[in-house]
């Protein structure tokens, strides 16, 4: 785990100094990805792979790697976990907010994003279930549910700008559950 949080500051600092040559973040982007493609089930593992997905949806968008050194192995993560259910919430978040990111600079990603990933209904069906399950009269400002919560809505903030893409019906379903959320967290004074 300490060796995820090292890249973690690597990446930060390679962020603050663009002088670090792109070779090491290149590396330290493949060991990463290669945790985070692990599929065991054991809580330690599942939460290296939280971790390593957190810190690579960290990764700024003006950094370039080629689609197939992440492509795939991003796909294949969303995939797994559409239909085993078997990331943590913020890990399958912190997946589709790097795959996000990338749209930005590699427009046919759209394409993955809407129509092979489906995100609509995946954004959909995740904000519909922390609408249920968010304890709006907790005390502490910070749980779980609501780090997870402001992680989709940086999540649909990236889609509706990189993506510009209208789905038929399915648009409508997720405002609906933005709009219910919303007034949830009003109704609960959050």
């Amino acid at each position: 785990m300490m060796i995820i949080q090292l890249c973690r500051c690597y990446i930060i600092l390679y962020d603050l100094h663009s002088d670090i040559p792109i070779e090491y973040l290149s590396k330290i982007f493949s060991y990463l990805l290669e945790i985070a493609s692990r599929k065991k089930e054991s809580d330690e593992f599942k939460k290296q792979v939280e971790m390593s997905l957190e810190v690579i949806s960290f990764i700024d968008y003006h950094v370039t790697f080629g689609k197939e050194q992440y492509l795939d192995e991003i796909k294949g993560i969303i995939q797994y976990h559409q239909m085993h259910r078997k990331l943590t919430q913020l890990a399958y978040q912190s997946a589709w907010l790097f795959l996000l990111n990338r749209a930005v600079t590699e427009r046919e990603l759209k394409d993955v994003i809407v129509n092979e990933l489906h995100f609509v209904e995946e954004a959909t069906r995740e904000l519909e279930e922390l609408t249920e399950c968010v304890n709006w009269k907790k005390k502490e400002k910070e749980t779980d549910e609501l780090k997870i919560l402001e992680g989709w809505n940086k999540a649909l903030d990236r889609y509706i700008y990189n993506c510009r893409i209208f789905v038929e019906g399915k648009n409508l379903n997720l405002m609906t559950a933005i709009v219910k959320l919303c007034e949830a967290s009003k109704t609960n004074h959050v």
